[in-house]
């Protein structure tokens, strides 16, 4: 009979392997080396901190967020050719880029109107396709992508309280 210890030891090596198959999967190379799980943690934050300023718009710059940058990574990877240039990332490719927004578009006009989903989708694509930073502090896209579909939305849907009071 095994004891208890045993046990839990056998259960967190079995969990320690599913996560490192998990996070070999899913993370770059390069963040796994530096960072394992950065990409979740980020998601996580993204998700609170938009949550918390725009209650209203999370959930479609959630999904602008998770279907965009998921299908824009997918996209870049195997049929990518042509690499940003001036202001967004080298190493991400125009077609992910559109790939992503087209996908994040239709994602977001399932619990938006069509037009709120195409401009959230682009300021969140925008955003993925950014090297967004503070001094030398990189701002994580899966943090920026979610504010700015949100922030967006909120000031669309601003305007338009505005322009139906007048």
């Amino acid at each position: 009979i095994k004891s208890a210890a045993a046990i839990k030891n056998a259960v967190i090596k079995k969990f320690r392997k599913l996560a490192v198959a998990t996070l070999t999967l899913v993370e770059r190379k390069k963040e796994l080396q530096r960072f394992p799980g950065k990409g979740a943690i980020m998601l996580f934050a993204g998700a609170g901190i938009t949550d918390a300023i725009f209650r209203e718009e999370a959930a479609a710059a959630l999904l602008i967020l998770a279907v965009g940058d998921s299908v824009s990574h997918l996209a870049g990877r195997f049929f990518g050719r042509t690499n940003h240039k001036w202001l967004f990332a080298r190493e991400k490719t125009v077609e992910g880029t559109v790939t992503g927004f087209v996908f994040a578009a239709a994602a977001a006009a399932t619990i938006l109107p069509v037009w709120l989903a195409i401009a959230a989708a682009a300021a969140g694509m925008a955003v993925e396709a950014l090297h967004l930073r503070i001094g030398r502090l990189k701002i994580d896209d899966n943090l920026a992508v979610p504010l700015a579909a949100a922030a967006v939305l909120w000031g669309l849907k601003l305007a338009l309280e505005i322009s139906s009071a007048h």
